[in-house]
């Protein structure tokens, strides 16, 4: 179950900068504050667990085609297990560095690398916390096309690397362009075990 969790958690992190553009022009300097709710199958106990959340993130254009991303996240899940209610909460940190570069027409495609840290801390009612330290690596790659001149469409695969787990998710989100310096959108994520949906709203620079 906690595997699970930590993986979308991770995920999400990493999708941080996927959707930015400034008129007919991509954007990957940015500041983006967004709100996450999320759902985790615990295939053994017939339950789901749902979580809500919070993240800051922010993206700057280093060289041509090249930048780098840092994220904070926070998100609570609870569910009950036997009768039992269990708390989880998550605290993550990134650092990534990424790639962009046109492949058509107002097309780009983005690839992604980055390293984690994650505290987490679980607590069931009538009994005393605990809580573990988990390291992360993550791979992404996306599409970002511009369909109109005020809307964006992206998708992308990502997959993490949590200690000796793996996992794969696919992401589709859209976003809107209130004016040149500002956007809001949503974005969805999903695997086998795990759906979580973003909205979040955007400043360039």
């Amino acid at each position: 179950m906690k595997g699970n969790f930590k993986s979308i958690i991770f995920i999400a992190l990493l999708a941080f900068h996927q959707g930015s553009v400034l008129a007919a022009t991509f954007n990957y300097s940015q500041i983006t504050l967004g709100y996450s709710n999320q759902s985790t199958k615990i295939d053994e106990f017939n339950k789901d667990l749902d979580a809500n959340g919070y993240y800051l993130a922010a993206t700057f254009d280093i060289a041509r085609n090249y930048g780098i991303q840092v994220g904070l996240n926070k998100s609570t899940g609870d569910t009950a297990i036997n009768g039992i209610n269990v708390e989880l909460d998550a605290d993550t940190k990134m650092l990534g560095f990424f790639f962009h570069a046109p492949i058509a027409q107002k097309t780009d495609v983005v690839l992604a690398v980055a390293i984690l840290q994650g505290e987490f801390k679980t607590t069931q009612m009538g009994s005393a916390s605990s809580s573990e330290n988990r390291d992360g690596q993550l791979l992404s790659v996306a599409i970002r096309m511009l369909a109109t001149k005020n809307l964006e469409l992206n998708a992308g695969i990502n997959q993490s690397f949590v200690d000796n787990e793996s996992d794969s998710e696919i992401m589709f989100g859209i976003s809107g362009y209130i004016n040149k310096n500002i956007s809001a959108g949503i974005n969805y994520l999903t695997d086998n075990d795990n759906e979580m949906t973003r909205v979040f709203i955007t400043k360039y620079f």
